[in-house]
């Protein structure tokens, strides 16, 4: 079902960037704008100006703490009852660059969405929901959370009022309270709050509004009451990370060698290049994992392009294992332990999975993240071992339609893909790490434009799945498909009753204005099948801002040969 007043393929796109609420009211109130310690006021029932302007002032200068923030609208919308509650919890360590933040959101149907998303250094965490797995990247720019903390998400207060002095979970705080005026609210608005904010240190510790209003506060047809209540706790009670169940620690305590670049640490993994000669590696992790209580127990093809050494220790049921590879003029050094529960390098599985998991989410949060688990990327591998794919789509444009085809077979990070557009066809392969041409039935190495056509052809379909979401989602009755249990969804924008969001976001052509169809996804993994949708779409000629022009497409995809498929150089 379409996501109150915030856009399903918003919740895809941005994550933790800003609210994932869509609550009425969350994204609409008068902050006042300004940075700044919190004013501590002397005696009860004195006004303070300025009391709030940044809500998020103090936590940094905790060693850790916990906040969490439950934003809930209870009214109607279009004359329709509405009921929803949002659930951000986030656990913060500032001094130690870490935090995993959870997000429960719920919609129109009451189904829930939970996210958690986190980071520990340059270790980026995310899982879809309980039942995915925990996947890390690594590195400043991995895909991972923005700087989020659920304290943005609270209205500045203008002006307020001391009402007494409290302690709160061990916390001396000033108690003060505030009312529609003090947010800057309309006038027909009323608005009741109170916050708690420590004596020292200047941060909020608690947090509570209610927001009753109607069109001018919530948006056109909305009336109802927004409830928001902030706690903080567990301040300084958990000086380490504390990972949640399913994610791991990288493998952060495995020394590298001095001039190692391109580094990538995961769980079990540590993975880098050197210019060192291949005997100095060897010996520079004889040396060091010694020291650690390891002991070298065999090794293979030293002195060759590709070799490695084994590790072992009594008290440990795992070896480590240091692979080194030639990699043009400098050595490619790979050091794994292997995780309990890992199911491949960058993904640890949660404890908590159960078989079927895609079918306990709402169809809107299935849909939108079907293609990236069909696809995987080079740190989380595909939900399926290898398939092959078929796609076809025409896009509308100023000049007509423009037709793509897509063959793909895959198996794990390696793919080969025919992309057929315009006139032109790319055949290429990723295998193994390193990109090659097909030519005349070859593979030669090097291909300068696979990387950015296997990139630039999910544009498309994530703008087609992005309206997808936004519209009517309906369960149909399921299916099999080579065996595998296949969940069906039917896609209506026309039952909405308003327009649908530019998916594109303007980096596109088009803007979809109408999309039906089907959408098949395994029921077992959440992994895409099968989409048959046909959409409608404004086109914007070249130079233009507004489309001027309008136009029909298609996007067909088909799923197939799953675990039968092997990648391989011709």
């Amino acid at each position: 079902m379409k996501r109150l007043l915030l856009p399903c393929v918003l919740i895809c796109s941005i994550l933790l960037a800003c609210s994932l609420s869509g609550k009425p009211g969350t994204g609409n109130q008068a902050n006042a704008t300004g940075t700044g310690s919190q004013v501590n006021a002397t005696g009860t029932g004195s006004q303070v100006n300025g009391l709030l302007s940044d809500p998020q002032v103090g936590l940094d200068g905790l060693d850790d703490y916990t906040a969490t923030l439950t934003v809930s609208f209870k009214g109607t919308q279009a004359g329709k009852p509405v009921d929803l509650t949002d659930t951000y919890v986030q656990t913060k360590w500032p001094k130690l660059a870490a935090q995993f933040t959870s997000i429960d959101v719920m919609d129109d149907s009451g189904a829930h969405q939970v996210i958690l998303s986190g980071a520990v250094g340059e270790a980026q965490y995310y899982q879809a929901d309980p039942n995915s797995p925990c996947t890390v990247n690594w590195g400043a720019t991995a895909d991972g959370p923005a700087n989020f903390m659920p304290a943005s998400l609270l209205p500045s207060v203008t002006t307020a009022r001391l009402a007494d002095e409290q302690t709160l979970d061990g916390i001396a705080t000033q108690h003060y309270t505030f009312d529609a005026a003090s947010l800057g609210l309309p006038s027909d608005a009323s608005a009741s709050g109170e916050t708690w904010i420590a004596t020292q240190g200047g941060y909020v510790v608690k947090y509570v509004l209610d927001i009753n209003g109607a069109d001018s506060v919530f948006g056109t047809g909305v009336t109802g009451t927004q409830h928001m209540e902030y706690t903080l706790s567990q301040v300084g009670a958990q000086a380490q990370v504390v990972y949640p169940v399913g994610c791991e620690p990288v493998l952060s305590d495995m020394p590298a060698m001095e001039d190692a670049s391109d580094l990538t640490r995961l769980p079990g993994l540590l993975d880098y290049s050197t210019n060192a000669a291949q005997t100095d590696i060897f010996a520079f992790y004889q040396d060091k994992l010694t020291a650690m209580g390891w002991q070298k127990d065999s090794d293979d093809g030293i002195g060759s392009d590709s070799a490695s050494m084994t590790f072992t220790r009594s008290d440990s049921s795992v070896d480590v294992t240091v692979a080194v590879e030639v990699e043009g003029s400098s050595q490619r050094v790979t050091v794994m332990i292997p995780v309990k529960g890992s199911a491949a390098a960058g993904t640890t599985e949660s404890t908590t999975s159960t078989p079927g998991g895609a079918a306990n989410q709402n169809p809107t949060a299935l849909i939108a993240m079907a293609m990236g688990k069909l696809l995987g990327d080079e740190n989380t591998p595909s939900v399926f071992p290898s398939y092959t794919m078929s796609m076809n789509e025409s896009i509308p444009s100023a000049s007509g339609s423009a037709a793509t085809t897509l063959q793909v077979e895959a198996q794990a990070a390696n793919y080969h893909f025919v992309l057929s557009s315009g006139g032109t066809q790319t055949d290429a392969i990723h295998f193994k790490g390193q990109d090659y041409s097909v030519v005349n039935g070859k593979a030669q190495p090097g291909s300068a434009t696979l990387a950015m056509n296997w990139d630039m052809w999910k544009l498309d379909p994530g703008v087609i799945f992005g309206a997808a979401t936004a519209s009517t989602i309906t369960a149909q009755a399921g299916t099999t498909l080579e065996g595998q249990q296949i969940d069906v969804y039917s896609v209506d924008s026309s039952t909405l009753g308003a327009p649908l969001p530019d998916t594109s976001m303007g980096l596109l052509p088009y803007v979809i204005t109408a999309i039906q169809g089907t959408v098949w996804i395994d029921h077992a993994t959440g992994g895409l099948v099968k989409t048959d949708l046909q959409f409608a779409a404004n086109v914007r000629k070249p130079g233009e801002t507004t489309p001027s022009a309008s136009g029909k497409g298609e996007f067909h995809l088909t799923v197939s040969q799953i675990g039968q498929v092997t990648v391989s150089l011709p």
